[in-house]
């Protein structure tokens, strides 16, 4: 079965240079199990594994380093898994700056 990114438009992504905390993917990975539940999130894991990066999101650490390359094609994947359009994606930033303030005070 196909991926839902294309090859030509993987590389593309895989161009992108620069790193990221974990805080972020991490997040994403919260969101999409209260929205999705863990079918959903499995769903992701799986289209992340089909493109040749397999990765567990709970087990992300989220004060590492991670290649901005692995978080672009999460984020085109949620929106094409999920059909998530603007408004859902401003959901996700508002649950990721609630996430990230509750990891801070603890």
């Amino acid at each position: 079965m196909p991926s839902i990114i294309s090859k030509e438009e993987l590389e593309e992504l895989m161009k992108i240079k620069g790193e990221v905390r974990g805080m972020g993917m991490r997040t994403h990975a919260e969101f999409i199990l209260k929205e999705e539940g863990k079918e959903g999130l499995k769903k992701l894991e799986e289209e992340m594994a089909k493109l040749g990066h397999p990765i567990k999101y709970r087990k992300i650490k989220k004060m590492s380093f991670y290649p901005m390359y692995l978080e672009a094609p999460t984020l085109v994947l949620i929106q094409r898994i999920f059909s998530y359009d603007d408004k859902k994606f401003h959901e996700i930033e508002r649950f990721h700056s609630k996430f990230s303030l509750i990891f801070r005070l603890f």
